[in-house]
């Protein structure tokens, strides 16, 4: 069998000379949905794995996700996706989700849930699929290998609200140099006839209407969980610069993640000023240990209050033998446990009731901020609609899951100190890591 002819459309010539005649190394694709982002994109990765021995890494939200497009996907040709790479060129593996092509070049499709597969591999170019609805750090951890091999990325996605995506499109707006950028609507493109148009503006939301055919970054996110409360404080000024208080405790809450997997341990840092709840400062890592956290509470300036750590700490985990409960205390952190929240639904209330009185640091939490921008519910594929009893698990679920073990715990936090007696707290406490103990309720 021939490789399949793909007729790139007048729209698409641009992009393909972009990569391929242009030299441009970081290619934005901001295209309304059905319009072939994906099949220019892998037709564009197959074009250069023949032409250079390489690797080439294609990452879609979720690794299910880059199963159903590529390896169950078919065309509105009716064609399988993966014929367009017939057998006579390549060996696929679909337990890998791997293609290794005769001449040696490999193409991987990773999904960013697991974007840590990403490190250490020695990739010349790599495709982002729907990056809106990606983790970022599935390009951060790519950056030094993108750089140390000189290779190219193309972001290709509709948009998903002021999340990461949108802060990269403005980035690549504003480096026309090294960017190419193309921003498309359906009118550009006219992929869908006007009467297919006119039944998919009938069946959907106008602000679903316009995130996906004309790539509107201001319409209200479907499905969102908290991004109408998120917008409320952006317009009240409550998300900005908030300004540590060093007489006033500093709390923390926290989501802890499986070690030996890239689900990410976060701890989000509070402080209680009058009825008001202060978010000053988050952190996010992953397959990391309890010294190690431990270890960045330390580091930080602040005089700790109350550790709020979720009902599964009391599970064993982090490789000792220990329970996490038992690790952190023996390194000082003196932690209470939040009651256990019967239902997410009911969490994600106590969040929603908190929003009125909080306010946000812009700079030290942009990765919260961002997270709680994206956080969603789960898309009902059977029923069409939008689950609103059952969010989605994914990489902004860790900060937002901090969050609201913050907003749970908040009745738990025990008495309030003042600076001279945390400061005392933390001389009697010189020989642990930590410094002064939390003393809340446990």
């Amino acid at each position: 069998m021939a490789l399949y002819e793909f007729n790139f459309r007048d729209y698409q010539k641009p992009i393909v000379n972009a990569l391929e005649k242009d030299g441009f190394k970081r290619l934005m694709l901001l295209l309304p949905r059905r319009s072939g982002k994906d099949m220019i994109s892998l037709r564009l990765g197959i074009r250069f794995l023949l032409r250079n021995v390489s690797t080439l890494a294609y990452v879609f939200p979720t690794f299910a996700q880059a199963r159903k497009a590529i390896y169950e996907g078919i065309d509105i040709s009716g064609i399988r996706i993966l014929d367009y790479i017939p057998d006579e060129i390549c060996k696929k593996n679909s337990s890998e989700m791997k293609v290794t092509f005769h001449n040696g070049s490999i193409l991987q499709f990773i999904g960013s849930d697991s974007y840590d597969r990403l490190r250490g591999a020695n990739y010349k170019g790599i495709i982002y699929s729907e990056f809106a609805y990606q983790h970022p750090m599935a390009y951060t951890v790519a950056r030094p290998i993108l750089a140390a091999n000189e290779g190219w990325a193309i972001f290709a996605s509709t948009p998903y609200g002021h999340n990461h995506f949108y802060d990269l499109y403005n980035y690549a707006l504003d480096h026309p140099q090294t960017w190419y950028t193309v921003k498309l609507t359906v009118e550009d493109t006219k992929h869908i006839t006007p009467e297919n148009l006119a039944i998919e503006k009938q069946e959907l939301s106008n602000d679903m209407f316009r995130q996906e055919y004309y790539c509107d970054f201001n319409a209200n996110i479907e499905g969102s969980i908290y991004s109408e409360y998120m917008k409320t404080m952006e317009e009240e000024e409550r998300i900005g610069e908030v300004v540590y208080d060093p007489t006033k405790p500093v709390h923390t809450a926290w989501d802890l993640g499986v070690q030996q997997s890239s689900d990410t341990t976060t701890i989000v840092f509070f402080q209680i000023i009058g009825a008001n709840v202060h978010i000053i400062d988050c952190y996010e890592n992953f397959r990391q240990g309890s010294a190690f956290y431990a270890k960045i509470l330390k580091s930080k300036p602040y005089l700790y209050g109350t550790h709020l750590l979720p009902h599964d700490t009391k599970n064993f985990e982090w490789g000792s033998g220990l329970t996490r409960i038992e690790q952190l205390e023996e390194l000082g952190i003196n932690i209470t446990i939040v009651d256990k929240i019967k239902r997410k639904l009911h969490g994600i209330e106590k969040v929603r009731v908190t929003f009125s009185r909080m306010r946000i640091d812009k700079k030290n939490c942009a990765p919260l901020i961002k997270a709680l921008n994206h956080y969603r519910w789960t898309w009902d594929d059977n029923r069409k609609v939008w689950n609103d009893h059952e969010p989605l698990h994914d990489w902004s679920s860790n900060f937002c899951d901090g969050l609201m073990y913050a907003c749970t715990g908040l009745s738990q936090i025990g008495e309030e100190y003042t600076a001279e007696q945390l400061r005392e707290m933390q001389d009697d406490a010189i020989t642990t890591m930590m410094g002064p103990r939390s003393y809340g309720k446990k």
